[in-house]
């Protein structure tokens, strides 16, 4: 496996985690009153499992060639994603705060992936 089916995967990891949080949430939603039984059932709720499944499969096969730390740094677009699919999708009031605060990660893992000259030589 090459370095480049290594990301791919890293993404597919990524994409399964930031769809598990969705599904998640509109079982959540769908779901009034809780009980065992109709966690069971709910079709949201079972998509939101599968794709944790389809996440799990996915990280150890990206982890065979990408070091742990660049394939976290990628992992970490959740909290980019999260925000604006939580805003588009939900309808969910968005502050100045909560985008600042993805920027500011966004910019961190910018920082992080990216180091300057005076990082290198450091």
């Amino acid at each position: 496996m090459n370095k480049g089916t290594s990301y791919f995967f890293i993404l597919l990891s990524l994409g399964f985690q930031i769809l598990s949080a969705v599904f998640g949430k509109r079982a959540a939603m769908v779901m009034t009153p809780f009980t065992v039984d109709r966690l069971s059932h709910n079709h949201y709720y079972l998509a939101s499992l599968g794709c944790l499944a389809l996440q799990a499969l996915f990280w150890p096969l990206a982890l065979r060639r990408v070091p742990l730390f660049k394939a976290y740094l990628f992992m970490s677009g959740i909290y980019l994603a999260i925000p604006l699919i939580s805003r588009f999708v939900f309808n969910e009031h968005l502050t100045s705060f909560n985008l600042a605060g993805s920027l500011l990660i966004a910019g961190g893992i910018g920082c992080l992936m990216y180091p300057g000259k005076a990082a290198r030589h450091a």
